[in-house]
């Protein structure tokens, strides 16, 4: 998951999430999916590889996601321009027995750090892993990704692994955690719920309010009065 501290870029991000298009991945998207992914390997401490993917390694995992039922979900701007991407596949460790234990990546655009947007998509991820035979969500998850840890235990996750300095990233060190959890546990459910609602009643008042600001802006001056000639 790479959701770390925002640039300066964040700032300037559209703040009004509820126009975002949440999708399936295309094969057309994969040069700004990895685009995204290559952002978090510049940023160090936060991709779990050390070398910059390709735009075909992207559409090998789209096709083998269709092949698997891996899902790939994007959010995008209006103009259907992908800013974040989300992918659930099963665990490495024994794949086919491990089929229903999910292994989350969730990636955002540097731009959009900060926005909410982590957490938006995050909830659409829970909302429909189910559905393609998940019952058990994992994240892996680096030790100095703190933005990450934050979203996970804002979800209620829980630690089920920590393993101390078993990631080497260029020479530097780092822990590697491990977060989960049950998609039938009914008390992470109503948690869930709960939260769910919560964001989407954030980020229709965010909206609300942008909407206001940007019609206040976009008004135009009125006229000003015609002068009338005084009645004798």
């Amino acid at each position: 998951m790479n959701t770390s501290t925002p640039s300066r870029a964040a700032a300037s991000a559209p703040q009004d999430l509820t126009s975002l298009i949440w999708r399936q991945a295309r094969a057309s998207d994969a040069e700004h999916l990895i685009r995204i992914y290559n952002e978090s390997v510049a940023g160090g401490g936060h991709s779990p590889t050390l070398a910059n993917g390709t735009p075909q390694e992207m559409q090998t995992i789209i096709a083998l996601g269709r092949r698997k039922g891996w899902p790939v979900w994007v959010m995008a701007a209006p103009d259907d321009t992908p800013i974040a991407w989300a992918h659930m596949r099963a665990i490495v460790w024994a794949p086919e027995a491990c089929r229903s234990v999910g292994d989350l990546w969730l990636y955002v655009a540097e731009a959009w750090h900060g926005s909410g947007i982590a957490m938006r998509m995050i909830r659409g991820v829970f909302r429909e892993c189910r559905r393609y035979g998940f019952d058990t969500v994992t994240c892996w998850i680096l030790g100095a990704n703190r933005r990450s840890l934050s979203l996970v235990r804002a979800c209620r996750l829980e630690r089920w692994a920590l393993m101390p300095a078993v990631v080497d990233y260029g020479g530097l060190r780092f822990d590697l955690e491990v977060w989960g959890c049950r998609l039938d546990d009914p008390a992470w459910l109503a948690h869930m719920t709960r939260l769910d609602r919560r964001h989407a009643r954030l980020e229709r008042a965010r909206g609300a309010r942008r909407a206001s600001a940007d019609g206040a802006t976009s008004a135009p001056i009125p006229a000003a009065p015609v002068a009338q000639p005084a009645i004798a």
